[in-house]
This record gives structure tokens, sequence and C-alpha cells, in this order.
């Protein structure tokens, strides 16, 4: 499970930088997306995890940079 923050997954998944539903629901809600990450992407996820250059020190890290990184992309 990555982390998840207001600024970046939030954003991503709402638009918004509150939950309106509470966060057993939005985990629920976000839940299938965060796994469908995980399998689209497991190659170069794996290929990612514990290079410590690239603050990628576990297989949700990287999760959470490529969420941090798509979304600065898109400002």
């Amino acid at each position: 499970m990555p982390p998840i923050d207001r600024e970046y997954t939030f954003k991503l998944f709402t638009g918004q930088a509150m939950l309106s539903g509470g966060e057993r629901q939005a985990l629920a809600d976000w839940w299938p997306y965060l796994c469908e990450i995980g399998r689209c992407c497991s190659s170069e996820i794996q290929a990612a995890a514990g290079r410590p250059e690239r603050m990628a020190t576990s297989v949700s890290k990287v999760i959470d940079n490529a969420i941090i990184g798509f979304m600065r992309s898109r400002r």
C-alpha cells in the first residue's frame, strides 16, 4: 500500500484535497485502481524497487513516486 497524501494521491483519485466519504470508503474505492497500477506496471515497479538513488525503497514507494511524478507533470 503506497502512502496516501492530500497533495497528490487524493487529487489523482478525486480531483480534491479532502475526502468526502471517509478514509475506509476512500480505501475501498481506490484499492482496485492501486492494484491495477501494480499489475499493469509490475515489471517496471520491480525494476525500480530498491534503487535508493530514486527514493524507490519499496514497491509501494515506487507507486507513490509514480503518482507524484504523474501529478506534477500535469501541472
